[in-house]
């Protein structure tokens, strides 16, 4: 039981009374999400009282109350710590504020498990999604440190793109102790055979140059920008290639090559849309270059295919603004 996501806040005085501001001075309505929690857990219990109700803490109710509000029984919270989505982790000051909110939140109760997307890049323009192999590091021992009784962690869909991701937090949500390392060396090993050594120094790239472009470009979120197409993966396309090429040379065993065309899949979507940008060079003397009646007919061809992500079918396909890369994928 949850507010939906965004504002629209009650503002009689009865509601603004539990208002209070956040450690950034922004609203918080902490107080009035966890009073409404806890009289429909009253509710709850008399008709039901083996069952639990989950609320997320989220958002503007992210931070705990300032003044402690006794939880009931049957109440059991989702930590969802929005400021964090996607990469923002590899920040030293938000890995210090992610520490002292879970200390504070175990001060208001033991009933707690935790949502996240920290290391997430949906995005239907085909780029790759770093596995944030740090951000991992840094979250699972504390996970389990906290004694948070579950994890919601976001994968995706798009396996061409995201495998090592989605098979880290499948690994990771299991065993919170295992090595992230050796995890993301087996992911390799097991999906791209021959081509291992080229696919870890594939991912590991995009890794680095996604925390160096957090590092340096602090309102950056989890939505994909040009600035960040243009930063992270144009910049790093030509050698993102030459890797991909490399294993694709090596690769011998049958299933091995699938995977790893389930990546080229991603990255002749997103050579186009990279082109559509004009953020390559010579677009042409790439041999993922494909014009646009190639390209669609790409798309076509895997519109069923668990190497990209799954958009809707009735639109056509836009370039993107200032601020967002829009959905190629929409052209199916």
């Amino acid at each position: 039981l949850s507010p939906s996501d965004s504002g629209g806040w009650c503002e009689c005085a009865a509601c603004r009374a539990l208002y209070e501001k956040d450690p950034n001075g922004d609203l918080s309505v902490t107080p009035a999400v966890l009073n409404f929690y806890n009289e429909v857990a009253k509710l709850v219990a008399e008709k039901y009282p083996q069952k639990l109700l989950a609320g997320y803490v989220y958002a503007a109710y992210v931070f705990p109350p300032t003044k402690p509000i006794p939880l009931r029984p049957n109440v059991f919270l989702v930590w969802a710590p929005s400021f964090d989505y996607g990469f923002t982790l590899y920040r030293p000051e938000l890995q210090k504020q992610w520490e002292g909110l879970v200390a504070q939140w175990l001060k208001v109760t033991e009933n707690i498990a935790y949502y996240d997307l920290p290391n997430c890049v949906h995005n239907a323009a085909g780029a790759p999604n770093p596995p944030g192999l740090k951000i991992l590091k840094f979250l699972y021992p504390r996970l389990k440190q906290a004694k948070m009784k579950g994890v919601y962690v976001y994968g995706n869909q798009a396996w061409g793109h995201s495998g090592p991701m989605n098979y880290l937090l499948a690994r990771l949500a299991w065993n919170p102790d295992a090595d992230v390392d050796a995890l993301f060396n087996e992911y390799c090993e097991k999906a791209y055979a021959e081509g291992a050594e080229e696919m870890k120094r594939f991912f590991h790239m995009l890794d680095d140059a996604t925390e160096r472009y957090y590092l340096e470009n602090r309102k950056e979120t989890y939505v994909l920008t040009e600035t960040r197409m243009r930063d992270v993966y144009a910049k790093q396309f030509p050698e993102m290639e030459r890797l991909y090429r490399a294993a694709e040379a090596k690769v011998r065993d049958p299933k091995a090559k699938v995977r790893l065309e389930m990546l080229g899949l991603n990255l002749s979507v997103l050579h186009w849309n990279l082109c559509q940008r004009k953020m390559l060079a010579d677009p042409k003397a790439s041999s993922f270059y494909l014009d646009d009646a190639a390209f669609f007919a790409l798309l076509k061809a895997n519109e069923d295919s668990l190497a990209l992500m799954p958009e809707r079918e009735d639109a056509r396909p836009a370039i993107a603004g200032n601020d967002t890369v829009a959905a190629s994928l929409h052209a199916l």
